[in-house]
Protein backbone atom coordinates (compact mmCIF):
# COMPACT_ATOMS: atom_id res chain seq x y z
CA UNK A 1 0.00 0.00 0.00
CA UNK A 2 2.68 2.96 1.23
CA UNK A 3 4.51 1.65 -2.44
CA UNK A 4 1.43 2.45 -4.12
CA UNK A 5 1.27 5.96 -2.79
CA UNK A 6 4.97 6.51 -3.22
CA UNK A 7 4.42 5.69 -6.83
CA UNK A 8 1.23 7.44 -7.38
CA UNK A 9 2.82 10.89 -5.75
CA UNK A 10 6.15 10.64 -7.87
CA UNK A 11 3.96 10.19 -10.86
CA UNK A 12 2.61 13.36 -10.74
CA UNK A 13 5.85 15.46 -10.85
CA UNK A 14 6.96 13.74 -13.85
CA UNK A 15 5.84 14.20 -17.55
CA UNK A 16 2.83 11.99 -18.92
CA UNK A 17 3.32 9.00 -20.24
CA UNK A 18 6.78 8.03 -17.85
CA UNK A 19 9.46 6.05 -19.60
CA UNK A 20 13.24 6.39 -18.27
CA UNK A 21 14.11 8.47 -20.98
CA UNK A 22 11.32 11.01 -20.29
CA UNK A 23 12.22 10.59 -16.77
CA UNK A 24 15.90 11.31 -17.10
CA UNK A 25 15.20 14.60 -19.77
CA UNK A 26 12.90 15.71 -17.21
CA UNK A 27 14.22 15.28 -14.20
CA UNK A 28 18.42 16.24 -15.46
CA UNK A 29 16.82 19.86 -16.97
CA UNK A 30 14.86 19.99 -13.96
CA UNK A 31 18.04 19.84 -11.98
CA UNK A 32 20.36 21.17 -13.86
CA UNK A 33 18.29 24.20 -14.42
CA UNK A 34 17.41 24.67 -10.67
CA UNK A 35 21.02 24.07 -9.80
CA UNK A 36 22.92 26.44 -11.91
CA UNK A 37 20.11 28.81 -11.00
CA UNK A 38 21.45 28.78 -7.50
CA UNK A 39 24.51 29.14 -8.52
CA UNK A 40 24.20 32.22 -10.66
CA UNK A 41 22.38 33.72 -7.46
CA UNK A 42 24.93 33.00 -4.49
CA UNK A 43 27.51 33.66 -7.13
CA UNK A 44 25.84 37.71 -7.76
CA UNK A 45 25.28 37.79 -4.00
CA UNK A 46 28.69 37.42 -3.04
CA UNK A 47 30.40 39.24 -6.06
CA UNK A 48 28.04 41.62 -7.65
CA UNK A 49 28.91 39.60 -10.99
CA UNK A 50 26.85 38.32 -13.23
CA UNK A 51 26.74 34.37 -14.33
CA UNK A 52 29.24 34.44 -16.86
CA UNK A 53 31.97 33.96 -14.09
CA UNK A 54 30.05 30.64 -13.04
CA UNK A 55 30.60 29.35 -16.39
CA UNK A 56 33.98 29.95 -16.91
CA UNK A 57 34.43 28.16 -13.79
CA UNK A 58 32.63 25.21 -14.50
CA UNK A 59 34.70 25.00 -17.80
CA UNK A 60 38.07 25.77 -15.94
CA UNK A 61 37.63 22.06 -14.76
CA UNK A 62 38.40 20.90 -17.83
CA UNK A 63 40.05 23.96 -19.97
CA UNK A 64 42.32 25.20 -17.22
CA UNK A 65 42.99 28.78 -16.02
CA UNK A 66 42.29 29.14 -20.15
CA UNK A 67 38.75 29.29 -19.49
CA UNK A 68 38.76 32.50 -17.32
CA UNK A 69 40.54 34.91 -20.27
CA UNK A 70 37.95 33.13 -22.56
CA UNK A 71 34.56 34.52 -24.08
CA UNK A 72 31.12 33.24 -25.11
CA UNK A 73 32.50 29.75 -25.88
CA UNK A 74 34.02 28.81 -22.44
CA UNK A 75 30.23 30.21 -21.35
CA UNK A 76 28.92 27.60 -23.40
CA UNK A 77 31.58 24.63 -22.74
CA UNK A 78 30.70 25.80 -18.89
CA UNK A 79 27.12 25.69 -19.30
CA UNK A 80 27.42 22.26 -21.24
CA UNK A 81 29.58 20.69 -18.68
CA UNK A 82 26.98 21.62 -15.66
CA UNK A 83 24.04 19.66 -18.07
CA UNK A 84 26.52 16.70 -18.38
CA UNK A 85 26.83 16.10 -15.25
CA UNK A 86 23.49 16.87 -13.87
CA UNK A 87 22.44 14.40 -16.32
CA UNK A 88 24.98 12.25 -15.22
CA UNK A 89 23.70 12.21 -11.20
CA UNK A 90 20.24 11.79 -12.54
CA UNK A 91 20.93 8.67 -14.54
CA UNK A 92 22.97 7.20 -11.40
CA UNK A 93 19.62 7.77 -9.41
CA UNK A 94 17.22 6.56 -12.01
CA UNK A 95 19.28 3.37 -11.88
CA UNK A 96 20.00 3.20 -8.44
CA UNK A 97 16.23 3.88 -7.27
CA UNK A 98 14.57 0.50 -8.46
CA UNK A 99 16.93 -1.48 -7.31
CA UNK A 100 16.90 -0.39 -3.41
CA UNK A 101 13.41 -0.56 -1.76
CA UNK A 102 14.58 1.69 1.45
CA UNK A 103 15.01 4.20 -0.62
CA UNK A 104 11.09 4.22 -1.27
CA UNK A 105 10.39 4.19 2.06
CA UNK A 106 10.95 7.86 2.70
CA UNK A 107 11.59 10.02 -0.43
CA UNK A 108 12.23 13.24 1.47
CA UNK A 109 14.93 11.40 3.61
CA UNK A 110 16.28 9.71 0.33
CA UNK A 111 15.89 13.30 -1.64
CA UNK A 112 17.91 14.62 1.71
CA UNK A 113 20.38 11.98 1.34
CA UNK A 114 20.88 12.01 -2.37
CA UNK A 115 21.77 15.96 -2.63
CA UNK A 116 24.40 15.05 0.09
CA UNK A 117 26.14 12.67 -1.77
CA UNK A 118 25.83 14.84 -4.79
CA UNK A 119 27.28 17.39 -2.81
CA UNK A 120 29.90 15.60 -1.30
CA UNK A 121 31.17 14.22 -4.98
CA UNK A 122 31.06 17.44 -6.41
CA UNK A 123 33.07 19.20 -3.68
CA UNK A 124 35.09 16.57 -2.09
CA UNK A 125 36.09 14.89 -5.65
CA UNK A 126 35.26 16.60 -9.14
CA UNK A 127 36.23 19.84 -7.97
CA UNK A 128 39.50 19.28 -6.12
CA UNK A 129 40.32 17.21 -9.19
CA UNK A 130 39.86 19.57 -11.30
Amino acid sequence: MQQNKVKESNSALLPPGNSNTKTILFAGLLVGSLDILTAFVDYYIQSGKGPAGVLKFVASGVFGASAFSGGAIMIFWGLLFHYIIAFCFTIFFIWVYPRFSFLRKNIIITAVVYGLFVWLVMNRVVVPLS
